[in-house]
């Protein structure tokens, strides 16, 4: 005589398995989303000296001239790539003297040139 076992399964496995992947899917998706917003990013340090050219690019973003936002797309590329500082500091001259920009906006620019002035006169770092 052969000894059947019969596995019983529990009759609410099939309906709850579902379920409990569902809700742990859940939690994660919470978990994941509930992260603090990222800190804005760091002004850019040009040897030591920080240059508030996210300042300047909130200042001058409204101003619809294309002189102005080529001047600055020029100075953004002079400071990212190579430290461009006598073309990033003719840009800015170039701001300075432009009509389009307003005196507030012409203040930012002039405490940029302030700081590129500030980086062009450090010592440079022996080699």
């Amino acid at each position: 005589m052969a000894l059947i076992i019969a596995v019983r399964r529990h009759p609410w496995t099939r309906k709850t398995v579902p379920w409990f992947f569902a809700l742990i899917l859940g939690v994660a998706v919470v978990a994941a989303g509930c992260k603090k917003a990222a800190p804005p990013p760091p002004l850019p340090v040009a040897n030591d000296v920080h240059v508030s050219l996210q300042k300047l690019n909130d200042v001058l973003s409204t101003n619809t001239d294309s002189a102005v936002q080529e001047s600055m797309a020029k100075i953004a590329a002079g400071l990212r790539y190579g430290y461009d500082y006598e073309a990033v500091m003719v840009e800015l001259d170039k701001l300075n003297q432009s009509p389009a920009v307003t005196d507030p906006q012409k203040k930012i620019v002039n405490e940029v040139i302030e700081q590129i002035k500030a980086v062009i006169n450090q010592p440079k770092p022996a080699q």
